[in-house]
C-alpha cells in the first residue's frame, strides 16, 4: 500500500482533464486562461500548476492578509518540495515620511535575494496589491551591496565591519531574527 502525503494528492489533479487544459493554455503561454474553483481550492491548483510547470510564477493577491494565508496554505501543499516566496509590504501609506520597520525590511530583501539568486526551483512570489506599489532596492544596487561570507572564510572584523557600514548597515548589539 503506498502512502500518500498531501503533496502526493497534487499528482491525482495532474490527471484531471479541466486541470490539464489550464496546464496546457500556461505551456502555450496564451493570455487569457478562464477558470472557476472554489477559494478552499486555490492553494491546491497553484501549488500543484507551479510544480507542474516548473515556471516562476507571480501571484498577487488583494490584501496582506490574503497574500499571507495563500503564502501558508501553499507551503502546506508543497511539503518541503519547495517554498514559495512572500513578498512583504509596509504599513506606512506612500505619502508618510516614517521609516519602514526592520522586519519588513529584512523579509522584503530576503524575497529579493531569492529571486536573484540562480537557483534549481523556479520562485513561485506571493504579494499583495499594496507591496507591489512600494517602492524597493533597484536590482544592481542589490547585486553590488551584497557580501556572502562562507563556513571557514578568515575575515578582518575592521574591514569587514568598515564594508558594512558602507553598503548601509547599522550596527545592533542585540537582533532577534538572523539578518537583521
Amino acid at each position: 500500500v503506498k502512502r500518500l502525503g498531501i503533496y502526493g494528492l497534487t499528482e491525482l489533479l495532474e490527471q484531471v482533464p479541466a486541470y490539464q487544459q489550464v496546464a496546457d493554455s500556461l505551456r502555450n503561454k496564451q493570455n487569457l486562461i478562464r477558470a472557476q474553483i472554489i477559494d478552499e481550492g486555490v492553494p491546491f491548483l497553484l501549488s500543484t500548476l507551479w510544480q507542474d510547470l516548473m515556471t516562476p510564477m507571480l501571484i498577487i493577491c488583494p490584501t496582506t492578509e490574503q497574500s499571507l494565508r495563500l503564502t501558508e496554505r501553499i507551503s502546506a501543499w508543497t511539503e518541503g518540495h519547495g517554498e514559495p516566496i512572500r513578498f512583504g509590504e509596509s504599513e506606512s501609506l506612500p505619502f508618510e515620511r516614517t521609516a519602514t520597520d526592520n522586519e519588513t525590511s529584512h523579509q522584503r530583501i530576503s524575497a529579493l535575494a531569492k529571486l536573484i539568486k540562480p537557483g534549481e526551483k523556479a520562485p513561485l512570489l506571493i504579494t499583495s496589491a499594496s507591496a507591489m506599489c512600494q517602492t524597493t532596492i533597484d536590482r544592481q544596487v542589490m547585486e553590488k551591496t551584497q557580501h556572502n561570507l562562507s563556513v571557514g572564510d578568515e575575515i578582518s572584523l575592521n574591514d569587514i565591519s568598515s564594508k558594512w557600514d558602507q553598503m548601509g548597515n547599522q550596527f545592533e548589539a542585540t537582533v532577534s531574527t538572523p539578518g537583521q
